[in-house]
């Protein structure tokens, strides 16, 4: 059974987004949101089509980066979202421990 036939099975919603996916053309909110609710054979086609699109992508090499911070302080102004402890100055536990080195 090949991946076409998979798809002509499907929703048609469903069936449409994923063959579009794998066109590599963009899909809309809505069209995103209707994979967000699917389930059972549908979920199953969305992580299949998931990861054909990420082999198309990137292969099959798997890397990684070994990251590590020390962090002086807890006062951020980036609001980057990469950390969770991080305060802004203007915040009661940012100007509380400035307060106290300094």
């Amino acid at each position: 059974m090949t991946l076409d036939s998979i798809l002509k099975n499907l929703d048609p919603v469903i069936s449409n987004t994923l063959d579009r996916a794998l066109s590599n053309k963009e899909i809309s909110v809505d069209q995103a949101t209707e994979l967000l609710d699917a389930d059972g054979t549908e979920m199953n086609m969305i992580l299949i089509v998931a990861d054909e699109l990420r082999r198309r992508t990137v292969g099959e090499n798997v890397t990684y980066v070994i990251n590590r911070n020390i962090n002086f302080t807890n006062v951020c102004i980036k609001r980057c979202g990469f950390c969770a402890f991080s305060r802004d100055f203007r915040e009661e536990e940012g100007i509380s421990y400035l307060q106290k080195k300094y």
